[in-house]
């Protein structure tokens, strides 16, 4: 799935938990050496919200140091990421609700009083696309083995509201590389608006 034209890289600093937390910092450290400005999924597979307060704060020092690459997260945790520091959101940071069933819906309200640059919904319905207020958003990442129903609907949806829409095979079955011309994505013909 192509979210931008910049290239698309990942961002994993490994992270030790122990009776003596160790993270290395040069893996902290690793966007600032990339001299190409890059779209950077953070964590793609583990939620940033999850880690220790310390590590968190040096992850959003890191991303507001360096501009000249878009962060991308997605959490399970929104509610958390709005009691950051509102100094802690640089213009570069987008964060996305992971979403799987109805019943997790309140987390796009949580993620709406984040203030961060860009909003999205990153869906893995299992069955069923679950039913969502999509205002506020930029855009829906929705992952997905088969084809859940309801998606002919959010697909309306995204187009009536000017949502771009992202869609592709979930991330444990995708190949790890840049999808240039994927007939999984779909889109509306809007991109995610800035600031």
């Amino acid at each position: 799935m192509r979210i931008c034209a910049l290239p698309h890289r990942l961002w994993s600093p490994r992270v030790k938990l122990s009776a003596t937390l160790a993270v290395g910092r040069d893996a902290i450290d690793l966007p600032r050496q990339w001299r190409e400005a890059s779209h950077v999924f953070l964590q793609p597979h583990r939620d940033v919200f999850e880690l220790p307060e310390p590590i968190i704060e040096s992850l959003f020092e890191v991303m507001s140091g360096t501009r000249r690459h878009e962060f991308q997260l997605t959490t399970l945790h929104p509610d958390r990421a709005v009691r950051m520091p509102k100094t802690a959101w640089a213009p570069n940071i987008w964060v996305g609700a992971l979403i799987v069933g109805d019943e997790d819906s309140s987390r796009l309200e949580a993620l709406k009083q984040v203030p961060c640059a860009v909003h999205f919904a990153h869906l893995r319905p299992s069955a069923a696309v679950p039913t969502l207020d999509l205002a506020g958003l930029d855009f829906v990442v929705v992952e997905h083995d088969g084809e859940p129903s309801g998606l002919p609907a959010l697909e309306e949806q995204c187009e009536a509201s000017g949502l771009r829409l992202f869609m592709g095979r979930r991330a444990q079955d995708a190949e790890t590389r840049v999808d240039n011309g994927s007939a999984l994505m779909r889109r509306a013909t809007h991109s995610p608006r800035r600031g």
